[in-house]
């Protein structure tokens, strides 16, 4: 039973010191803010990113998609058809 106060009293010393082993709360916060702004902006350059890439290769699939209707489209021979 010794054991468990030990433990006990060593968990309320530990409650009493935890503003040697942490900064301010204030602090914290500011750090947890700064860390979701920073998320948050690499989250939208991300998807600007890609919705930059997506208007790019739409682009792409046009052009592609132009020029080889243009290489199907050939003017037929109609000399054969005139009386």
């Amino acid at each position: 039973m010794r054991e468990c106060f030990v433990g006990v009293e060593f968990a309320r010393a530990c409650e009493q010191s935890t503003d040697f082993h942490f900064s301010s709360l204030e602090h914290q916060f500011e750090m947890i803010g700064e860390c979701l702004t920073n998320a948050r902006d690499s989250r939208l350059r991300s998807k600007a990113a890609a919705a930059a890439e997506d208007v790019e290769s739409d682009k792409m699939s046009a052009k592609s998609s132009a020029s080889s209707t243009s290489d199907d489209v050939r003017p037929r021979d109609v000399s054969s058809t005139l009386p």
